[in-house]
């Protein structure tokens, strides 16, 4: 949702390239960003949540006082993982314990409050109804896909259901894309960071990050990783609890692919969409009850 440039520099002391970030120059997706506040969170991550953090994120070298304009360290091009690929089991466990530092981090060392979940489902909501809603409805008649119409079209009644769950402060993005798996995790991209369940995390990875057949096969293991990385931290939260959380947290990623067959590569979001109707499918007799 943002313009970014790579800038190349020279004079002593100085690194030999930076990134840009600007507000973008279409206005469409300058209006999406607007709506969900997405240059004004990244901004405050990056003046005044970005000290003694115990995973990496870029170096901000200058924030404008005036103006989305952010001049950031240059990750270069290792490290990417293709969403399409999916990725390898040791790189999904490095970003479940990486989750777990930033969840439990910010548990110990909670942030000014901010806008929470409930602003971010109640902007998504009207897009819920119409492109989220269009896109599920030309696929195939299946239960997950059934349910999934069903919270499309009445996500704004479930939103006390999000704010009564243990809030944490989360990246609320957090998928390959927005990770470079570097000799560390570095976590990049915060415009959508906010107070949210911490499944809401969760499951942006599993679902968007994995292949299904994967998440199939690692998902409870990986649960269990992110919950003892997280216990590390003294903060304790029981597999019962942070499963409910993840799994309820399924129906609103349906924004993402819906997103991306409206304003991205058509190919990938019909390819999340299918992992996360796959996802539901796996939970649905517990989704069921909850969102019957």
């Amino acid at each position: 949702m943002a313009d970014i440039y790579r800038l190349e520099l020279s004079g002593v002391g100085a690194p030999d390239t930076l990134i840009m970030k600007v507000a973008s120059s279409d206005p469409g997706k300058r209006a999406l960003a607007e709506k969900f506040g997405s240059y004004t969170n990244e901004q405050g991550f990056y003046t005044s949540l970005n000290q003694d953090l115990p995973f990496s994120v870029p170096h901000c070298y200058h924030s404008a006082d005036d103006r989305f304009l952010l001049l950031l360290e240059d990750l270069g091009d290792e490290g990417i993982v293709r969403a399409m690929d999916g990725a390898s089991r040791q790189q999904a466990a490095l970003a479940m314990r990486t989750l777990a530092k930033i969840h439990g981090h910010f548990c110990l060392h909670p942030p000014e409050p901010r806008q929470g979940i409930d602003a971010g489902l109640s902007a998504a909501a009207t897009d819920m109804q119409t492109f989220v809603l269009q896109n599920l409805q030309r696929l195939p008649d299946t239960p997950a896909r059934k349910l999934a119409l069903h919270y499309a079209a009445n996500s704004e009644g479930y939103i006390r259901l999000y704010q009564q769950q243990d809030q944490v402060f989360t990246h609320l993005d957090y998928r390959p894309d927005n990770l470079r798996f570097l000799d560390e995790l570095t976590v990049l991209d915060w415009g959508e960071s906010t107070h949210a369940p911490m499944g809401f995390d969760l499951a942006n990875f599993l679902v968007f990050g994995l292949t299904a057949e994967n998440r199939r096969s690692w998902e409870s293991w990986l649960l269990e990783t992110y919950r003892e990385t997280l216990g590390s931290f003294g903060v304790s939260q029981s597999q019962e609890s942070i499963s409910s959380s993840y799994q309820t947290a399924l129906l609103p990623a349906l924004y993402l692919p819906g997103l991306m067959m409206t304003h991205g590569d058509r190919d990938e979001g019909a390819e999340l969409t299918a992992r996360n109707l796959a996802a539901i499918e796996d939970h649905l007799p517990g989704l069921a009850k909850v969102f019957a």
